[in-house]
């Protein structure tokens, strides 16, 4: 069982280690990097664990939408185990809560 604190980390070095992947493409293009954060006040708890969102802390600085990271989804992190579950963004969150739900209880 973990709290929110060892969430918080693993959800953070996650997004990081993404980050680190994203700068440099095998194709030889650059892409443009953006440092990310966990945008804490829409953090959600949950029974099962809790839902963290994030954002490039340059949007979150400034406000500049071109600032904003795109297909950011949301990433659940099991309290009972710590593991990570990145959702989606074609629908709702809770739409992803439910399917995570569904899928740790075996149905």
């Amino acid at each position: 069982m973990i709290d929110v604190d060892a969430a918080r980390q693993i959800v953070a070095d996650h997004i990081r280690e993404g980050e680190t992947r994203q700068e440099g493409g095998s194709d030889g293009i650059l892409k443009p990097s953006f440092t990310p954060v966990i945008v804490d006040s829409r953090t959600r708890e949950l029974d099962i664990g809790w839902v963290f969102f994030y954002d490039s802390e340059e949007h979150q600085s400034s406000g500049d939408f071109g600032l904003s990271l795109v297909g950011n989804a949301p990433i659940i992190v099991d309290r009972a185990d710590g593991s990570v579950h990145p959702t989606g963004t074609a629908h709702p969150i809770e739409y992803y809560v439910e399917e995570y739900r569904r899928k740790r209880e075996g149905k």
